[in-house]
């Protein structure tokens, strides 16, 4: 350093966070959300303006899909995927997290247009129950077995 005190005293950590966040496929207020935190409070702690309450470093691991050494330890420079011992490809594995979350907007966007078609179909289904009972109905009577016009009785 030159020399002054840096005004982001956990930017490292900050640092490590927000790769494993994005390689991890959440935007910055998806996974704020997911952590019970403010889109704020997580852009500080991943701008080093503020640490993560230990109590929660564990769970946002789990989350991540990282051990919590792998952020909040002095020294350790490479993320290390869970249940492997060796650090993840990064080209590799940046790839995978890109394609997964392209996989997961789209499936977000169909789900969206699903849930447009369906509101349509019902309001469709509405429409036609209202104009089906706008139709004057005709009496039906049962002649053996089969179903037949009521005839007018003469004289």
């Amino acid at each position: 350093m030159n020399g002054k005190t840096s005004s982001r005293p956990f930017e490292q950590e900050g640092r490590k966070l927000r790769l494993a966040r994005v390689r991890s496929g959440f935007r910055l207020s998806e996974f704020a959300k997911r952590i019970g935190k403010t889109r704020q409070t997580l852009g500080a702690w991943e701008n080093g303006r503020g640490q993560v309450d230990p109590l929660l470093r564990a769970g946002i691991a789990r989350l991540l899909g990282i051990e919590a050494a792998d952020i909040w330890q002095d020294g350790r420079e490479q993320l290390v995927p869970r249940g492997t011992s060796q650090p993840a490809d990064r080209p590799f594995a940046e790839h995978v997290l890109v394609t997964a979350g392209r996989i997961i907007e789209l499936a977000e966007g169909m789900a969206r247009d699903a849930a447009k078609q369906i509101a349509v179909a019902e309001s469709l289904a509405r429409r036609s129950e209202e104009e089906f009972q706008r139709v004057p109905q005709t009496p039906v009577t049962r002649v053996s077995g089969l179903a037949a016009p009521k005839r007018k009785k003469h004289g």
